[in-house]
């Protein structure tokens, strides 16, 4: 007898890793043609559309991030809710897909005031590419809803090798409509390469979890309840949103184009290596509520620290690799050998390994919805890297910027994440 139930935990246990090792080889796929989307492209595109131009696409990127904060964080809770009530998953993701499309409706005069007051500072044609922008925002929206519904039943695979497709038939257009130096070109190749996406994730979503979408079928009680599921996501998604990118629109109106320009990229070269990084701890999140959802604590305590220690391993080897060897690949990937650069990237190299190895803690607090008290120690740190983004800038200039982000971090959500995250599984278990 127990030699038969040791062999079904081996089974199991294999076929974990099995799903695991096909999840992180799909994803580390997708994140690979994202890097090769921005080593390909971002010189280009600084070297085509010159600082000023490439400075405001920079920023009009991170405003489709900012902007992501509309999605409320239910794609967050979508995949806790579609692991623990199976039952009520078309209820669940038509409620996520219809507010979308109301949030794609009311966000665009909002973008349009955003240009007409200059805070982003869009000079012609405001109201179309406010147009675009909406578009651009609502369809990442749904593209990580149908990621989501994927991923909550751990089948990561098609999603991430369909983004494979997408990212790279992208960047063949973007390429190809650069010669003409108009940022609203490239924002029209986006929303048309991310309507065929959308397409292909809704057909292989439904391979993988049976549900369907219906439009208009918006029930405001199913819609607040799943708001309030998502409160303490959306006040986390807020203050990461502002520490990793209203920052960098904030630092628009302190710095010059070609400051801009050095942070932009110093800032895309380091998002290859975080977003890579990240993928190790990021595929746990199903394993994670599955395991609350039995109880597990002791169990979820042991997989943590194993977590943490491999990760930690992984990422002092990498960035040690990178702070040592990696400003020479940057210099010639960016052509910017100045000693402000090449300052910029290695305390933006530190901070970035800091940033990984935290964000283990960050996806079992998300799993386990232990979410609240780092959601505002989350607030805290985007408040204070606000003020000190202003204070270290004029102070230090463009790597004022970096050294504000660190200090930020290591003083607030560095150290109290995975202290609040031990002491709760720490009190369950007992």
């Amino acid at each position: 007898m127990h030699f038969l139930c040791i062999s079904a935990f081996m089974v199991k246990t294999t076929h974990i890793n099995k799903t695991y090792l096909i999840n992180l080889a799909s994803t580390l796929a997708s994140q690979g043609a994202t890097a090769l989307a921005i080593i390909l492209l971002t010189p280009e595109l600084s070297k085509q559309l010159g600082d000023a131009k490439f400075s405001l696409y920079g920023v009009l990127l991170n405003l489709t991030i900012v902007a992501s904060v509309l999605d409320g964080s239910l794609n967050t809770t979508l995949v806790r809710r579609l692991i623990l009530y199976p039952a009520r998953t078309s209820e669940s993701i038509n409620t996520v897909f219809n507010f979308f499309l109301v949030v794609l409706g009311l966000s665009l005069p909002v973008y349009y005031l955003v240009f007409l007051l200059n805070w982003v500072q869009v000079t012609e044609h405001k109201l179309f590419m406010a147009g675009l922008i909406a578009l651009v925002v609502a369809q990442n929206m749904l593209a990580v809803m149908f990621e989501s519904v994927m991923q909550s039943v751990n089948q990561w695979r098609d999603a991430k090798l369909i983004r494979v497709v997408r990212t790279l038939l992208e960047t063949a257009l973007l390429y190809w409509v650069l010669s003409y130096q108009r940022v609203e070109y490239l924002l029209l190749v986006t929303t048309g390469v991310n309507l065929l996406y959308l397409i292909s994730l809704y057909a292989y979503a439904r391979r993988h979890v049976v549900f369907r979408l219906t439009l208009g079928c918006l029930k405001w009680k199913n819609l607040l309840v799943q708001l309030k599921d998502s409160f303490w996501y959306f006040q986390n998604t807020i203050a990461s949103v502002i520490t990793f990118n209203f920052q960098i629109i904030m630092m628009s109106h302190l710095l010059t184009a070609a400051q801009m320009t050095i942070y932009l990229l110093v800032f895309r070269f380091f998002e290859i290596i975080r977003a890579g990084l990240t993928n190790f701890a990021m595929l746990l999140f199903p394993s994670i509520t599955s395991r609350q959802k039995m109880g597990d604590w002791i169990g979820l305590q042991q997989y943590y620290t194993r977590a943490i220690i491999a990760v930690s391993i992984i990422v002092g080897l990498t960035m040690s690799a990178v702070l040592i060897w990696g400003d020479e690949v940057f210099v010639y990937w960016s052509k910017e050998q100045s000693s402000i650069a090449l300052s910029l990237f290695f305390v933006y190299g530190i901070y970035v390994g800091l940033l990984v190895i935290d964000h283990v803690s960050v996806v079992f607090v998300s799993a386990l919805k232990f979410n609240r008290n780092t959601s505002v120690m989350s607030s805290v740190q985007s408040v204070l890297l606000i003020i000190l983004t202003y204070v270290f800038i004029r102070q230090y200039g463009v790597l004022g910027a970096a050294f504000a982000s660190v200090t930020a971090f290591v003083t607030t959500s560095l150290w109290y994440n995975p202290f609040h995250l031990w002491r709760k599984m720490r009190g369950l278990a007992n």
